[in-house]
């Protein structure tokens, strides 16, 4: 029987996309491309993590479970157009 692999998912008030990170698994992976469409899913490189649209959350759930896949969820509130002009200035 296999481990029970871990997950976490990170999802930010408007945007399109949860970052989801999870140990690689090829029966997993291989399920994942298959269930989801591959408009809804892409691997980013840099980040070591998938991209799934937010309206494909239960299937991913559903998917999840089904591989006996913990997902500790993360919810990020979306900075404003203020505060990320603020986050770039240097500080003096």
């Amino acid at each position: 029987m296999k481990a029970q692999l871990e997950a976490s998912a990170y999802k930010t008030s408007g945007e399109d996309w949860i970052k989801f990170y999870v140990n690689y698994d090829p029966d997993f992976i291989d399920s994942l491309k298959s269930n989801l469409p591959q408009h809804a899913r892409r691997w980013d490189q840099e980040d070591k993590c998938w991209l799934i649209l937010q309206s494909e959350e239960a299937t991913l759930a559903k998917l999840c479970h089904r591989y006996r896949i913990n997902i500790k969820w993360f919810h990020q509130p979306s900075l404003k157009p203020q505060a990320q002009k603020a986050l770039a200035e240097p500080i003096e």
